[in-house]
């Protein structure tokens, strides 16, 4: 490491680590206290979490940091490696690689701070990653599980992590195989759409909440914090589901209409296209089915 002009106080590094609990010195409370989460976490309930943009107006920095085991945000990292450039209130992490849960992460951070309102862009590509154990340390959500990939090409301004996700504007794309959605089960929901069409008894409710696939994709456009999905496509043993709607990240609130297909074989009565909407929030969604289509 070195201080390249006394002057301005501008250095530059190549530093190793072994192993770092970033948690520790992201705190802003005791050591034992869990960091606050970043902006694409859960802010419902939460202080608003100041960034630290005063200090980077003057940051001059440029260096190399390899990490061999890290903690950030409840994330478990290792072969970490990144690039950091600060210049005039303008921070640019670049590469940023390491591996997570079974997968890679590849990608890059931007944050300028010379305007009043600082502006955070992040291109991140997420490939052969296990879901679950990452949304479960990271944003304590665990509804989603399967392999595989996730991008994200967002933009956000704001002094603070609840102004950022207030203003989330970009892209996301998701591509999961073998897993299962847990706290939804649509085969509960398409039964009740056969009674209702049969004008049957309600049938009683089976036993756990969960629905397997074999494949779940979609993507997203984000615009001032909501994500609109046009594209959701779900392939679940004998069903098919695709669907549109949206997710509100500052309230959490879902709202999708989602149409399954029963493929030929499978025992649904005289339905062979179930509508369904799905409302509520990300930590508690329900599904039911729409019975004003039916």
């Amino acid at each position: 490491a070195a201080v390249t002009n006394l002057a301005t106080g501008a250095m530059s590094f190549d530093l190793t680590i072994d192993q770092i609990d970033l948690d520790r010195y992201l705190s802003t409370g005791s050591r034992s206290q869990a960091a606050t989460p970043p902006p694409s976490a859960s802010m419902q309930n939460q202080q608003p979490t100041q960034l630290p943009t005063g200090a980077l107006k003057t940051l001059q920095l440029n260096g190399k940091l390899a990490i061999g085991s890290a903690i950030v945000y409840g994330m478990k990292l290792s072969q970490v490696d990144v690039g950091i450039a600060a210049d005039h209130g303008v921070l640019h992490v670049s590469p940023a690689s390491a591996k997570l849960y079974g997968g890679t992460s590849t990608g890059d951070v931007t944050l300028d701070a010379r305007s009043t309102v600082p502006v955070l862009h992040l291109n991140e590509s997420l490939a052969g990653i296990q879901i679950q154990p990452l949304l479960t340390d990271f944003a304590k959500l665990n509804r989603v599980s399967g392999r595989g990939n996730v991008t994200l090409d967002i933009t956000a301004h704001g002094n603070t992590t609840a102004a950022l996700i207030g203003s989330l504007d970009g892209h996301a794309a998701v591509n999961l195989n073998n897993g299962a959605i847990q706290g939804v089960d649509l085969w509960s929901a398409i039964n009740s759409a056969v009674a209702l069409a049969e004008r049957q008894p309600m049938p009683a409710k089976a036993p756990g909440n969960s629905t397997p696939f074999e494949a779940f994709k979609a993507s997203a456009d984000l615009a001032n914090g909501v994500a609109t999905t046009k594209d959701l496509d779900i392939a679940s043993g004998d069903l098919r589901v695709t669907g549109q709607g949206t997710a509100n990240l500052v309230t959490e609130a879902v709202s999708y209409r989602a149409n399954a297909t029963i493929l030929k074989g499978a025992a649904a009565g005289a339905l062979a296209n179930v509508p369904l909407v799905i409302n509520g929030t990300m930590k508690s969604p329900s599904v039911r089915p729409d019975t004003q289509s039916l």
